[in-house]
């Protein structure tokens, strides 16, 4: 396959992807949970790796590997992403951490909160919304308290873009 016909499969495979997740709320969902460990890559490339990877948790070219002390195992095939520059598209290929061994320096771990602090959190956030949180289960607590910070920054978010777009088609 020629570097024109995998960057038009690659196009099309991205289409196809954007059309499948957004068919119901379930497959947006399941997108949106597995960018949340790609949110520093572009959508589409994003994208690109969750069609071509659901499983995939933590993606990245040879040289960051090998910057970070792992290496990708001999014979073990990328997944293609494409990166578009202003002038033009290139192909890129990223492994996922699982096609790797080496030592983990480097690696982020995922953060969770501890339990003890839960109940403070859920307290302080509170607090700013100025509205009790609904139910006595502090990890729902702390989902509500989240999805309110998200919902007000959204809003204050989407508020300055008409103000200062007021001449757009962004409305």
């Amino acid at each position: 396959m020629t570097r024109r016909e995998k960057l038009a499969y690659l196009k099309a495979l991205s289409d196809n992807a954007a059309k499948r997740v957004q068919q119901s709320k379930a497959g947006w969902r399941e997108f949106l949970r597995f960018y949340t460990r790609f949110y520093k890559y572009p959508f589409p490339e994003a994208l690109l790796i969750y069609e071509q990877a659901p499983n995939a948790t933590a993606c990245g070219e040879v040289k960051h590997w090998n910057k970070v002390g792992r290496r990708v195992h001999k014979g073990t095939k990328g997944i293609p992403v494409i990166n578009e520059t202003d002038r033009d598209m290139e192909l890129r290929y990223v492994f996922d951490i699982s096609d790797t061994y080496g030592e983990d320096r480097g690696i982020p771990r995922r953060w969770t909160l501890p339990e003890q602090y839960i109940g403070a959190v859920v307290a302080e956030l509170e607090r700013r919304f100025r509205v009790p949180p609904p139910t006595d289960d502090q990890s729902k607590n702390l989902k509500w308290a989240v999805e309110e910070y998200v919902r007000e920054s959204c809003a204050d978010y989407a508020d300055s873009l008409r103000q200062s777009t007021a001449d757009s088609f962004l409305e």
